[in-house]
């Protein structure tokens, strides 16, 4: 038995919301789940149209995908599926930009993860985030953030703890939207009984260190809200959006 939770909120200093998730199945040859986060950018409201069309893409390419499935696919497989499906939504959001100058310079993060059993392949763009999250509230974070201060840890300029509050924090080096072909991460993992998936965009992960998600889902698995309102309690400057996915059932052994 799978369960997911989802929450999204405006959070206390923007004035709309362009963050998005999405959660579908895919039916052939074998049910999978797919699951993602988006947080778009852009002026007036480009940024939540970058959010929901790339979602859109994600789903439709990967449909098309899987009714021409024979065969239960390999990890291989699902991978390159999952980074076409991200590239043709980069694609469709340049075209949609020189379409309508109202939309130009409008981007969006992409991180979506494929399910099935206990197992798990991911696509990712941006400095939205997937973690494993382990019964005892430990938090791995499986993606690398396409970010500026990412690259200055790296190099040994800052230190983690001033990345998150670092003045470049928000500057991305990769996102969907660039008039070229993204750098998509891809990775496969697996998970134990009681593990599960958290979705996730900076909204939350700029306000909430990882050792209060971890410890807020031990607690309560079943309720994104609490995270959302501990986020907004902090001022939430930016919009806050979290999918966690328990494939065992729920958030404990």
């Amino acid at each position: 038995m799978l369960l997911w939770f989802a929450a999204t909120d405006i959070g206390r200093v923007r004035t709309a919301n362009q963050d998005a998730y999405a959660a579908f199945s895919l039916p052939q040859p074998a049910q999978a789940h797919v699951f993602a986060v988006a947080d778009g950018m852009g002026g007036a409201q480009a940024g939540d149209v970058a959010s929901s069309m790339a979602l859109h893409v994600l789903e439709e390419c990967l449909a098309q995908w899987n009714a021409g499935l024979d065969a239960p696919p390999s990890p291989g497989d699902v991978m390159g599926a999952m980074e076409e499906a991200l590239v043709t939504a980069n694609d469709r959001l340049v075209a949609e930009a020189a379409r309508d100058p109202s939309r130009a310079g409008m981007g969006t993060t992409l991180t979506a993860a494929y399910v099935k059993d206990l197992s798990f392949v991911f696509a990712h763009v941006g400095d939205s985030r997937l973690y494993k999250v382990f019964p005892d509230g430990r938090m791995e974070q499986l993606t690398v953030d396409h970010a500026l201060v990412t690259e200055l840890v790296r190099s040994g300029q800052i230190t983690a703890e001033q990345a998150r509050t670092h003045p470049q924090r928000h500057i991305l080096t990769e996102a969907l939207g660039l008039a070229r072909r993204p750098q998509v991460q891809t990775a496969q993992g697996s998970l134990e009984a009681g593990e599960g998936l958290l979705l996730c965009t900076d909204g939350l992960t700029s306000t909430v260190t990882d050792a209060e998600i971890g410890a807020a889902l031990v607690e309560q698995p079943h309720d994104p809200h609490r995270l959302i309102a501990l986020a907004n309690q902090r001022g939430a400057p930016d919009n806050v959006t979290l999918l966690v996915v328990w494939p065992g059932g729920g958030g404990s052994p």
